[in-house]
């Protein structure tokens, strides 16, 4: 998200802000004024003070160069996400894997230990 837009540059301090709970949840909305003019808000939920979840909206306006980098922005943070998601998968898998082939490697060798052989 290169270049500096006015808009852009406070709506990204208050998306980086809420960066934790935007990797899991929110989404762009949008409604119609009376006028006819279409906005989008970014709509999540928040837990507050004393736990309660809460419903929070950031304003994000109607200007199309800000909302193209609103969207780039929650995919970058949930891309990572998904990122780490894979990486965790791999690894379980990679340990079954693993810890099958030692099980037949100590299966084997308790058997030629035994004089079974081949």
């Amino acid at each position: 998200m290169t270049g500096s837009h006015p808009k852009w540059d406070t709506l990204h301090r208050k998306l980086a802000a809420r960066a934790g709970t935007l990797r899991e949840q929110g989404s762009l909305t949008s409604r119609r004024l009376p006028s006819g003019r279409r906005v989008y808000l970014l709509r999540f939920v928040e837990q507050d003070a004393d736990d309660r979840r809460v419903q929070r909206a950031v304003y994000v306006g109607d200007d199309p160069e800000v909302l193209r980098r609103v969207r780039g922005y929650l995919d970058e943070l949930r891309a990572a996400d998904r990122e780490l998601v894979e990486l965790e998968e791999l690894a379980r898998v990679n340990w079954h894997f693993q810890n099958r082939w030692l099980r037949q490697i100590h299966v084997r060798r308790r058997q030629l230990t035994a004089g079974n052989g081949m």
